[in-house]
């Protein structure tokens, strides 16, 4: 619902006492955490007042269309319940043969009712650019909802694993620090150089051997990585993840000269902007628990690349999933 008013425009203590109804139609779309643009249709049945003096024409009620494209700026998170922001643009407005052109420059607040459901009221002084234009304040209530509705999977995808990783992660038969599915000899105490085997009995190290011993690290960090969890839209760890890092952090104090590099990353599911954050705050939490584990923080480097480096669909639960990751990788 829109209330257009130019008699307050000219004189302040005329403000508000005659508004002309009328029906607007916004479209708006955010650009970053804090700003929005906003494109909107208006319409109204009314007289036109002169631009010189601001008295009405005497012309008959005829449709007045306003049409113009503002930015606002949120001063709040867009999780705030009440969220007042700051509004300007420019616009054009057409009644009968007349075109003029005017900047819109007012305040509003947004009530967010639910994730896709909004209150939107805002008030706005529309300054005369053309002569053709009078000045004139424009008031708008309205509901507003989201297009399309964010089907969120997360709590399925974390969830589902958990019982699985329980019961594999709890073992390590040989307590050499290396869980039983990432270990090749469960059943002997190894080290993770050799994939969990003891060592051969040898002083020769060729450079093949080595190549070898560090695809087998790789491919045990690698493992690991997979069965790292966070809670649902959190960079808070899931317990069951535990076990896996503490043998990323056994690799890692085993072989000083070993450096890893954490990588966060998302699915499309929700704002860009957001999602960068939360894979740079859940690689952070994983290199934070290495650290605590006895892993020297110079040897850590950790990076978040929201959703930019998508491994499967996000079309499907299932490929969004797989793009909720963790990479791990180490080298010398």
């Amino acid at each position: 619902m829109a209330f257009i008013d130019f008699d307050g425009a000219n004189k302040l203590s005329s403000f508000g006492r005659s508004m002309k109804p009328g029906l607007a139609l916004h479209f708006q779309n955010n650009l970053s955490r804090r700003f929005d643009y906003s494109i909107m249709v208006a319409g109204s049945f009314l007289e036109f007042p002169d631009n010189k003096n601001g008295n009405n024409t005497g012309d008959k009620k005829q449709l007045l269309l306003e049409n113009d494209f503002t930015l606002r700026a949120r001063l709040l998170k867009s999780q705030a319940l009440f969220n007042p922001y700051a509004i300007t643009g420019a616009g054009w407005s057409q009644y009968d043969n007349r075109y003029g052109v005017y900047i819109p420059i007012g305040m509003g607040v947004q009530v967010n009712v639910t994730a896709d459901l909004f209150l939107l009221v805002n008030s706005q002084y529309r300054v005369a650019v053309t002569a053709e234009q009078p000045r004139h304040f424009f008031h708008s209530i309205g509901i507003a909802g989201a297009i399309t509705h964010r089907k969120i999977s997360r709590t399925t995808q974390v969830s589902l694993p958990a019982p699985v990783v329980r019961q594999v992660i709890s073992s390590d038969a040989d307590g050499d620090g290396i869980i039983d599915n990432l270990d090749s000899c469960p059943q002997m105490a190894g080290t993770a150089r050799y994939h969990g085997c003891p060592a051969p009995d040898t002083n020769k190290v060729n450079n093949y051997s080595s190549f070898r011993s560090l695809e087998a690290l790789k491919t045990i960090v690698d493992r690991a990585a997979r069965q790292i969890f966070f809670e649902t839209g959190s960079y808070k760890l899931l317990p069951v993840s535990f076990s896996a890092l503490d043998t990323v952090a056994h690799i890692l104090k085993e072989d000083q000269a070993l450096q890893l590099s954490i990588e966060g990353h998302t699915d499309n599911v929700g704002q860009p902007a957001d999602n960068q954050l939360l894979s740079e705050n859940r690689s952070k939490t994983v290199m934070d628990y290495l650290i605590k584990a006895g892993v020297e923080n110079n040897r850590l480097k950790a990076a978040g690349y929201g959703q930019q480096q998508p491994v499967a669909t996000n079309a499907t639960p299932e490929g969004r999933a797989t793009n909720r990751r963790v990479v791990l990788q180490i080298h010398y």
